[in-house]
């Protein structure tokens, strides 16, 4: 998605080998999540499709022209989606296990409700210790909270020392605020 974000913007300056090979970094990337089975990753295509068009597109071509290549990418997606049973049952999947996903009652050790946990019990811990943060493992002493046992099993409540499952969010708790700028900051590069 970045590559297209660069392509996009710098199309004019590049050469016809540069554009054909950040083509092939975009195909190549797009098969790879498809084969190694990413499943939530894809749910940040529709904020992709926003900031690329907004950002992008609008300014270099126009309001028409974006519309028009926003609505082709969008349909060629659904079509290939709706025409492969593989990905089409992966985004049924996400939908059931987000739509399954409870506030409050034990939640499966599916991929969508161990990330949601995580991210949950992540949150937490950086309001806790938002200046200072925890250091790598800091946490585990935390896990067993009723807050967390309410949602989370202990797979769930213990599977973090690993990371969140978000760069960001680890770092957050990690490190406090700190982390949390630092990680953001990446963004910001690119941006």
């Amino acid at each position: 998605l970045l590559t297209i974000l660069g392509v996009t913007h710098c199309w004019q300056k590049l050469g016809v080998i540069n554009r054909c090979f950040c083509l092939l970094g975009v195909l190549s990337g797009v098969y790879l999540s498809i084969s190694s089975g990413s499943r939530t990753g894809w749910f940040n295509l529709p904020i992709f499709v926003i900031v690329w068009s907004l950002l992008v597109l609008k300014p270099k071509l126009g309001g028409k022209k974006t519309l028009l290549i926003v609505l082709t990418s969008t349909l060629l997606l659904m079509g290939m989606f709706l025409s492969n049973a593989y990905l089409l049952n992966k985004f049924l999947l996400i939908w059931a296990e987000f739509n399954d996903y409870k506030a409050y009652g034990i939640n499966a050790d599916t991929s969508v409700g161990l990330r949601l946990s995580f991210y949950r019990m992540g949150v937490v811990f950086f309001a806790e210790r938002p200046f200072s943060g925890w250091g790598d493992l800091g946490w585990m002493t935390q896990i067993n909270q009723m807050d967390f046992m309410q949602f989370a099993s202990e797979y769930a409540r213990e599977a973090p020392r690993h990371g969140f499952h978000n760069e960001i969010i680890t770092n957050a708790v990690r490190s406090g605020i700190w982390g949390l700028i630092s990680s953001l900051s990446l963004f910001g590069v690119v941006f």
